[in-house]
């Protein structure tokens, strides 16, 4: 199987005052047992991960789910915008959603000629209705009859706007006991036009590989800087 490998950069300038959504899990995570087969992925690109360009419009998210009671429910959607940790930012919800900040998800059919009944939901971001404005961290929440304490399930995406530019560099691990099991990624970041203040602060580097969240490196620091330069290495 090909393996991907992910460097994600965020780049947090400034806080605001914090959103308020505190009866959710910021994580990939499904609240009902009769909601499966939850995906959220590049339209057009099945094996994907969810990240897409900041106002490229002819990139598109798309959320699927599947649920088991079958029939319709009234399920609505809203999109939070997260620090790099996972936790809520600071911004009010006009301040990175245009349009509308809630939503109905008005795209479902019912399974037909299966041995188990169900109703298919389906979800572009961003589509019409609500479009977002900045880049970062996202959650999109899905919860039951406009009432927020009733969740669905939450999905993590990102939403990219290349100002930096990132040069890695795969090898053999410097550590003799991970030579046969890991390999060593060394990479520059040039921060470019950027006023970064302080990067050791301002400047969150995390690595994934594949879409797995159990064993990405997190909290690296740059080894050198060197004016726009920031080297990670060993």
């Amino acid at each position: 199987m090909k393996k991907v490998l992910y460097i994600l950069l965020f780049w947090w300038p400034a806080l605001l005052e914090a959103q308020d959504f505190t009866n959710i899990r910021y994580e990939d995570h499904v609240y009902q047992p009769h909601i499966k087969t939850v995906q959220l992925l590049v339209e057009g690109k099945p094996f994907s991960n969810p990240i897409i360009n900041l106002g490229n419009g002819g990139e598109l998210l798309l959320l699927n789910f599947d649920d088991l009671n079958g029939g319709f429910e009234n399920y609505t959607y809203t999109i939070i915008h997260c620090n790099a940790d996972w936790t809520p930012t600071n911004l009010f919800q006009n301040q990175y959603l245009s349009g509308f900040f809630e939503d109905q998800i008005t795209d479902h059919r019912q399974s037909f000629n299966t041995l188990t009944k169900y109703t298919h939901y389906r979800l572009q971001i961003p589509n019409q209705n609500m479009q977002l404005k900045l880049s970062g961290n996202y959650i999109v929440h899905v919860y039951k009859d406009f009432d927020k304490e009733k969740p669905i399930l939450t999905r993590r995406f990102f939403v990219l706007q290349p100002t930096m530019g990132i040069v890695p560099l795969l090898r053999r691990p410097s550590r003799p006991d991970a030579i046969q099991t890991s390999h060593e990624i060394d990479f520059d970041i040039n921060t470019g036009s950027q006023t970064i203040f302080n990067p050791f602060e301002e400047i969150k580097v995390v690595i994934r590989q594949n879409q797995r969240w159990d064993n990405q490196v997190a909290g690296l620091l740059p080894l050198f800087v060197r004016n726009n330069l920031l080297t990670y290495d060993y």
